[in-house]
């Protein structure tokens, strides 16, 4: 399984970043397969539901190439088990996030084929959503590793 992954410190964009991968993935003509999509629910310290939280994972296909897409893994066993869960799944690709530390970059360096995309914060509110989408494009052109 190919991994792609956006690494980078906390709130610096990523999971915005992803969603902007998964609808170009949509645009670029993959459909869900039904039955993968989650949202993991959140809560306040009082207990009340959060809305808002954009952390999904899901997994497309097209031309039966899957591609499994998740966001928001916070610690080393969740990036673990989404990753499983994708190659369990048959992905040839799997497009996630990490924070950039050697705890987390070490879970894809399990797999041979892997890119590590480093991303930066945009300190310029303007610039961010700009910024977010270079970054998925960077993500789309490593979608397909070229065959040595």
């Amino acid at each position: 399984m190919n991994v792609i992954v956006l690494k980078g410190p906390a709130n610096c964009g990523k999971s915005h970043t992803l969603g902007i991968a998964y609808q170009l993935l949509l645009s670029m003509g993959y459909t869900q397969i039904p039955g993968h999509f989650g949202q993991v629910e959140a809560f306040n310290f009082l207990g009340e539901k959060v809305y808002g939280n954009k952390d999904f994972t899901d997994i497309l296909e097209k031309d039966g190439k899957r591609v499994g897409i998740a966001t928001g893994e916070d610690t080393k066993k969740e990036l673990s088990t989404i990753l499983n869960y994708f190659k369990n799944s048959r992905c040839e690709t799997a497009i996630c996030s990490c924070l950039d530390d050697p705890e987390y970059t070490s879970v894809i360096e399990e797999y041979p084929v892997h890119t590590f995309i480093t991303k930066v914060s945009e300190t310029t509110d303007s610039l961010k959503r700009i910024h977010d989408w270079e970054f998925a494009k960077k993500m789309m052109a490593h979608l397909y590793p070229k065959s040595n």
